[in-house]
């Protein structure tokens, strides 16, 4: 009998836990792949004025963001980038990449834990889901507030 209890109290930490880091690593996945981001970035930074037209940002938002979701291997050439700049688009790819694969672990945990525990909680576990519930939202505040 105490196996099980102990399993399920795991399960229970992992899936709050996942959630999370489902969370976060979502919000940031959101940003770092959407076009939007970074043209409003540009308008922060005043990077318009570096082009001919306002088309070519565009343009540039949309390769850079694609450049991020694919799987090719070299970055978009774009004029006016140098050396350092084109690396450190590696760089990013890099993490997203490493956050992407870090994200569907947390989603591979969370619904192997959500399974484990309905079925080790032998009709219980609607009870506990409102305790589950409230730790995996203190725990989201208490990082937000980090």
């Amino acid at each position: 009998m105490g196996l099980p209890r102990t399993v399920n109290k795991l399960s229970a930490v992992i899936m709050i836990l996942s959630l999370v880091i489902l969370l976060y690593l979502g919000a940031a996945l959101t940003i770092t792949t959407d076009a939007g981001f970074y043209l409003s970035e540009f308008e922060k930074l005043e990077v318009y004025g570096n082009f001919e037209n306002d088309a070519e940002p565009i343009r540039l938002a949309y390769e850079v963001t694609n450049y991020f979701m694919d799987g090719s291997a070299s970055p978009p050439e774009i004029e006016g980038f140098n050396q350092q700049e084109t690396s450190h688009l590696k760089d990013v790819k890099l993490v997203v990449f490493g956050l992407k694969r870090f994200f569907y672990l947390s989603v591979f945990l969370f619904i192997a834990s959500l399974v484990l525990a309905v079925f080790l909680s032998r009709g219980h576990f609607s009870r506990n889901t409102h305790n589950l519930l409230k730790a995996a939202g203190m725990a989201i505040l208490g990082i937000g507030l980090l």
